[in-house]
């Protein structure tokens, strides 16, 4: 049985939930964080409030094990009416579950910045109503590292782009 309140799947170590892990903190919110890059493992969800999927090497549209599990765990999440957020590879997954397109993005976009303009996530404004997001600023400096984007979908709700 798992007693969190909030799932963190990491799809690679060195991407962790950063500033999501601060909320969660400050909040006294109970969370678990599973490293998927060194275990493929997915805990009972029967008493969690959200699932957080944070980004990573992987493709969506790739049929690897791994890829397939993620997205097996994603459609039960859904299918239990448990909310997920996703980061970067986090929402095209859930781009993907709900038929949403995952494809090439015109313009690869590596590091923090391109052409000496800073990357950043402007939040919508349901982002900034957002339990989640309500308290931090409207605009964020990100670290981007995407070859593929996606389509939204009417299950999707954006709360932020970049």
């Amino acid at each position: 049985m798992n007693d969190s309140e909030v799932l963190i799947f990491q799809n690679i170590s060195h991407e962790g939930p950063g500033v999501i892990l601060n909320i969660l903190k400050e909040n006294n919110i109970k969370y678990s964080i599973i490293d998927l890059s060194k275990k493929l493992h997915f805990p009972e969800i029967e008493n969690v409030r959200l699932i957080v999927i944070m980004g990573g090497p992987d493709s969506v549209n790739d049929f690897s094990s791994k890829m397939i599990k993620e997205k097996e765990f994603v459609q039960y999440a859904f299918d239990n009416n448990i909310p997920v957020f996703g980061i970067c590879l986090g929402a095209q997954l859930i781009a993907n579950i709900n038929g949403g397109d995952i494809y090439n993005n015109p313009e690869k976009e590596i590091g923090f910045k391109r052409d000496g303009i800073w990357y950043s996530v402007s939040l919508t404004e349901e982002g900034k109503r957002d339990p989640l997001f309500r308290e931090i600023n409207n605009e964020f400096v990100v670290f981007q590292l995407h070859s593929e984007t996606f389509t939204l979908t009417n299950r999707m709700i954006l709360l932020g782009t970049g």
